[in-house]
């Protein structure tokens, strides 16, 4: 998957405490998804908590994975089909994860 063009990938989300429970994570997601959705992007990834991340329809999906990473934090939707397969790579900036 690495290389795949038109894929993103959302880095966790994060509020501060004080502000949590009030709807802000929420509306950065649904912001992020629609904004990578109308840019024409054919979907996305995250590494992330699956309980969280499942309420915005990421799923954990065996065809694509990252090495070393157990399988149910690899979450990913594609908003259009057939999604790719494969090895999540990131750019080298990012380096491993």
């Amino acid at each position: 998957m690495g290389g795949t063009p038109g894929w993103a990938c959302i880095a966790p989300v994060s509020v501060a405490p004080r502000c949590q429970r009030q709807g802000v994570g929420h509306a950065l997601m649904q912001g992020a998804l629609a904004t990578l959705q109308a840019q024409g992007h054919g979907g996305v990834v995250i590494l992330g908590d699956p309980a969280y991340y499942g309420r915005f329809g990421l799923v954990a999906d065996a065809a694509r994975h990252i090495p070393g990473v157990p399988a149910e934090y690899v979450l990913s939707r594609p908003f259009s089909s057939p999604a790719p397969t494969g090895e999540i790579r990131f750019a080298p900036a990012f380096g491993p994860v």
